[in-house]
């Protein structure tokens, strides 16, 4: 896994920096990150192939993006505004987005799993409205869910299957990460 970090300068955006470690004893190495014609690019994890993150495009909607050396690629629903990514893991990318029911209600928040090419709903069989992926290592999916009497539910995801969850006597359930196979 090839170490890197990123973060804020002020002056000039969003940088990615690679470790000594990779490059050897000669130094850093500094990369702009900075998505094109955007507004403000925002990395927000990073995986030992590349970084992801959303940015805000010229109409102000935050759309998703991966990066890695070949360049950016959009991440999300291509049909989906408002794209938050919270994590990568393998070239994997895992978020949420709003999606257009009817222009004047605010519209329920879906989650997304992107594998690189395609992106595709994540809809735990029990939920309503507001699914929230927000870990991933490999091909499993960590998230949350709201179900018909809005009570809050942990879901795991292995590619083709979900499973609920809940901590035993909580009123609600909200997993932040995964690690492992």
């Amino acid at each position: 896994m090839t170490n890197k970090c990123f973060g804020w300068a002020q002056t000039i955006g969003w940088l990615a920096l690679a470790w000594p470690s990779v490059l050897g004893a000669a130094g850093l190495t500094f990369q702009l990150l900075d998505y094109p014609n955007a507004r403000e690019t925002n990395p927000t994890c990073i995986d030992g192939q590349g970084i992801a993150g959303s940015y805000v495009d010229g109409s102000y909607i935050i759309r998703g993006f991966y990066w890695n050396e070949s360049g950016f690629k959009p991440v999300g629903k291509p049909d989906g505004w408002q794209i938050v990514v919270s994590a990568t893991s393998g070239g994997n990318v895992v978020g949420r987005y709003q999606y257009i029911i009817d222009p004047h209600v605010v519209d329920p928040v879906r989650a997304f799993f992107w594998n690189g090419s395609v992106s595709l709903d994540l809809i735990p069989p029990d939920s309503v409205r507001d699914v929230y992926a927000v870990g991933v290592s490999g091909n499993l999916v960590v998230g949350y869910y709201r179900d018909a009497a809005s009570y809050v539910h942990g879901f795991l995801w292995n590619g083709s299957a979900y499973t609920s969850f809940d901590a035993l006597g909580s009123p609600g359930t909200w997993p932040r990460a995964i690690s492992g196979t």
